[in-house]
């Protein structure tokens, strides 16, 4: 997997679902960086993760908004999907794009 060092691609592997919600191994990659962990969605739609070295804070939300979102769609399509790739830009990546 390979990332641009100016933001982070994460990629989300379901490992399994239940009643209790879905539990997926999580890949964050920043550069040369890589840092896998694990993310659990509760079937209240309650998101959490964990991972030997905490990603920087923003990571952790562009985590938790995709985390959230998977719940919700999960709901219309009665199914958790089974890998899910992004990437998204660094904060400060995003600012400098809009000023130009």
């Amino acid at each position: 997997m390979q990332a641009d060092a100016a933001g982070v691609r994460f990629e989300l592997r379901l490992e399994s679902t239940g009643d209790e919600g879905a539990h997926y191994r999580v890949s964050l990659q920043q550069g040369e960086q890589l840092t896998e962990g694990n993310a659990r969605i509760a079937a209240d739609g309650a998101v959490s993760f964990e991972f030997a070295e905490a990603p920087p804070d923003w990571c952790q939300q562009q985590l938790r908004a995709a985390l959230r979102t998977l719940h919700r769609d999960a709901g219309s399509r009665g199914s958790y999907p089974r890998r899910l790739t992004r990437w998204r830009p660094a904060p400060d990546t995003e600012a400098r794009g809009s000023r130009e």
